[in-house]
């Protein structure tokens, strides 16, 4: 039997088909004066500026930095909050230097997320660099002006390899898909372990226990299995994966079992956002774990 979960963004419903309901969530002629004749032998008036009530140009003001753990082996998240009162960063840039390696990005094209107001995040491919060591990074930004900001710092502490072999413990934070767990850039093999703390589902078909929204990207096109385990002995866990551009789901391994694993193997694209769901359909809560290969 096919399953469906009510949440925000998309609806998957019915018993027996699998279909999906998308609920958006959305957002005078100033001219010169007329010329005036002041009188026989003088000259007429110059025409007002009309640019007399444009803003000023000003820098934008970085007001946060921050880098955080690595979710793989290989990437480093950055967040970041701006404030700039001309609204010219759109076109503009952020230089960020991690280490040795600089890295110039467009606003806001080569951002994961962007938000003139408030927090905006990126990542960035460190493959070269050791785990276990204390690594620097400082960023500034660059107005569509050529305005600079002030440049704040950060260090971050890279995971070893120990770390890395061990997997990704998923925090209980990711219960909706505006706020999954953002796994990264991520290098197969790697294994995610999470928990779910309820478990059931309505008359309707309709999961009503904890959702698990994961959030990850590939650095190479490749086709990707999605192997999912759970330690509940009576337990009947699903998978659901998401096109995050377009919120619809794409895939989806939801047997009526409760003998793991179940799994999804499918084609991903570099660089495309993908969001994978775990969800229980009975039986009790419990640990869940998913090896991304």
């Amino acid at each position: 039997m096919l399953r469906g979960l009510p949440f925000t963004l998309v609806l998957l419903s019915g018993c027996g088909t699998f279909g999906l309901d998308q609920t958006w969530l959305d957002p005078g002629d100033d001219r010169p004066g007329p010329v005036v004749d002041s009188g026989e032998g003088q000259e007429d008036s110059e025409p007002q500026d009309d640019t007399r009530d444009d803003p000023e140009e000003s820098a934008p003001e970085l007001t946060s930095f921050a880098m955080t753990e690595r979710p793989t082996s290989a990437t480093v998240s950055v967040t970041f909050e701006s404030l700039d009162q001309d609204n010219d960063l759109i076109g503009g840039s952020v230089h960020f230097t991690l280490g040795q390696a600089d890295h110039v990005l467009t606003i806001p094209t080569d951002l994961d997320a962007w938000n003139a107001s408030g927090e905006s995040r990126f990542q960035v491919e460190a493959p070269s660099l050791p785990g276990g060591t204390t690594v620097e990074g400082s960023l500034y930004l660059v107005d569509a002006a050529g305005n600079r900001s002030s440049t704040l710092s950060d260090s971050l502490v890279l995971a070893d390899d120990e770390d890395t072999e061990q997997g990704i413990t998923v925090p209980e934070s990711g219960d909706t898909y505006d706020t999954a767990y953002d796994l990264g850039i991520i290098s197969l093999p790697v294994t995610v372990q999470g928990e779910l703390d309820a478990v059931s589902h309505d008359a309707s078909s309709n999961y009503t226990g904890d959702y698990d929204w994961l959030m990850f990207r590939l650095g190479t096109t490749t086709s990707a299995t999605m192997t999912l385990s759970w330690t509940a002995a009576n337990g009947d866990y699903d998978l659901i994966l998401f096109d995050g551009a377009s919120g619809q789901a794409i895939a989806q391994a939801q047997a009526e079992s409760t003998t793991p694993p179940e799994n999804i193997t499918r084609s991903l694209t570099a660089g495309t956002t993908y969001y994978l769901l775990v969800v229980g359909w009975s039986g009790a809560a419990g640990d869940w774990t998913v090896l991304f290969h």
